[in-house]
């Protein structure tokens, strides 16, 4: 990490943890950096120093020190532009940015070989502001299919079918064959099957589809056989703990099991339309919110489908009544977020945010939310654990802005370096990650007798009197290291082959972002003069959903 207004000059490096590597460099903020993997170093260019003059010049990081250099022609003086590096090619891209002499956004590509840059394209956003189109993370970039937008006369315009968003802007995926322009249809990734799954929709004479279609990566591949009634306005999702699409739509709730649609009976309020559903990684079913049912009813129910039946829970706290909003499975929280949609209330106010933890609804204060809209396009990208928020409808017309949801707080739990060199090296410490509020639990995997589990707060110092990393060869564990101070230990149970302990974090403010540390020792008669093996090291940061 390098620069920010304030500190601009300072490069900090994370390896578990942050450590400031140079007090000097580029001063500069609102830049972006990206690794050049041919170089073997980080690329800075642009931005804007602390007293918002706007910045030139590229430099490069070799682990120790910046170096300017002179590549001739350069992109200019631009500022929050987006650059990534593209391994395929060996080269790095830079898109778009602000260009604050002119004021005015820019649109050009660049593309960096490793010693000049050189302008790919100039150009601008292609026309893709659309509602009722679905989106997702496809890699490094965002695939959006279908949509459309309304004209002033109410007429509905269909927008391009397959785009793809990048670092270096929008462009038609060229797909061939593609799915019948649409819009108003569902879409799911198929976890199991590493495909994305889309279904019916209208088309843009409104007669309703019925059509499945499945995108591997490269290609549309369209799905034969039985399937649910041609219908828009549906939801659907994909349950993780079965491996299966779940749709719920006008003729009930159907299945779709590796390619084949099968109906599993009727689904709660008949009829309804509009709803969405998302999987809950705490119940392990697929839960479903709200929708609506002529003439036009709206609905704020909250159901779970087990794959038998359809069961309507009774949290204490709901969001109000809305239709055609965005259920998204947050996997880091897990929870699922709930996002817009049409309400009592119309088009009033921002983008409301709801989480769902499995048994009660909360609602969250977000900053810089977007306006309120619905008919939107949203997915979860794993690449910046984040939610992606694409298009939709506000009052007048289609919208084509992305929005980003982060959590401002996240937790984090990185394992490194190694159990000790025995015959039980495969012994590992892994746990997930450590909220506020909430259990942590930390498990060695396949321990060779009963183990303890250390827990610290620093990685430099035991006692404050002895550095830390800690050889324990004089202790009788040869190339064993100790890791972490120990503040506390805790016995760890054996459960089915492997061994774990728990500990209940408090919901306490001062603990947000505080760093812990945790290494197991486990009984290991033979393995070494001590009897013990020490595991590899867990750094855990604690966070807030």
């Amino acid at each position: 990490m390098h620069g920010g207004f304030g500190v601009a000059g300072e490069t900090w490096e994370w390896a578990g943890v942050w450590q400031r590597a140079s007090a000097s460099g580029p001063d500069r903020g609102n830049h972006t950096l990206f690794y050049d993997q041919s170089l073997g170093r980080v690329v800075a260019f642009g931005g804007e120093n602390d007293q918002g003059i706007p910045q030139t010049g590229t430099w490069t990081w070799d682990g120790r020190v910046w170096t300017q250099v002179h590549p001739g022609p350069e992109p200019g003086a631009i500022s929050g532009f987006a650059a990534y590096y593209d391994g395929s090619v060996n080269r790095g891209f830079a898109y778009g940015g602000y260009d604050p002499v002119s004021r005015t956004a820019r649109g050009d590509t660049w593309q960096w070989d490793g010693s000049t840059w050189s302008l790919v394209a100039r150009g601008v956003d292609a026309d893709v502001a659309r509602e009722g189109a679905t989106a997702w993370e496809d890699g490094a970039s965002l695939m959006v299919f279908g949509g459309g937008r309304l004209s002033s006369l109410l007429q509905w315009y269909p927008s391009m079918s397959s785009w793809r968003h990048d670092a270096n802007g929008w462009r038609l995926a060229n797909s061939v064959p593609e799915p019948p322009t649409r819009h108003q249809h569902k879409g799911v990734f198929d976890v199991a099957r590493r495909r994305w799954v889309i279904f019916g929709g209208m088309a843009p004479n409104g007669t309703p589809l019925r059509d499945t279609w499945e995108w591997d990566g490269v290609r549309w591949t369209n799905v034969l056989g039985a399937s649910p009634a041609a219908q828009s306005g549906h939801a659907m999702a994909y349950d993780e703990a079965r491996n299966v699409t779940v749709l719920n739509g006008i003729d009930g709730t159907w299945e779709l099991d590796r390619g084949a649609w099968s109906r599993r009976g009727a689904g709660p309020a008949p009829g309804r339309d509009g709803a969405s559903m998302a999987y809950d990684p705490n119940r392990r079913e697929v839960v479903l919110f709200g929708g609506g049912v002529w003439p036009f009813a709206l609905l704020g129910d909250t159901w779970s489908w087990n794959g038998l039946r359809w069961t309507q829970l009774s949290p204490s706290v709901s969001p109000g009544p809305r239709t055609y909003h965005e259920l998204v499975t947050d996997p880091a929280r897990e929870r699922v977020v709930l996002l817009g949609g049409y309400t009592q209330t119309g088009f009033l106010g921002d983008l409301e945010v709801w989480d769902w933890d499995g048994s009660k609804w909360r609602q969250r204060a977000t900053a810089n939310a977007p306006e309120v809209r619905h008919r939107f396009a949203a997915s979860y990208s794993h690449a910046t654990s984040s939610i992606v928020l694409f298009g939709g409808v506000s009052p007048g017309d289609a919208l084509d802005d992305l929005h980003r949801l982060t959590i401002t707080d996240p937790a984090v739990f990185v394992e490194h370096f190694a159990t000790c060199p025995t015959r039980y090296a495969t012994t590992r410490l892994t746990a997930k990650r450590p909220w506020a509020g909430s259990v942590f639990t930390a498990q060695v995997s396949a321990p060779p007798g009963p183990a303890v589990l250390a827990l610290g707060f620093s990685y430099t110092s035991f006692g404050g009197v002895a550095p830390l990393p800690m050889p324990l060869d004089a202790w009788g564990l040869p190339g064993c290291m100790l890791y972490t101070d120990i503040a506390a230990l805790l016995p760890m149970t054996a459960t089915s082959g492997n061994a774990q302990a728990s500990l209940m974090i408090p919901d306490t403010p001062a603990l947000t972002g505080r760093l812990f540390l945790c290494q197991a020792f486990c009984a290991a008669p033979g393995a070494n003069p001590a009897g013990l093996v020490a595991t590899n090291v867990g750094v855990g940061v604690i966070g807030v959903r």
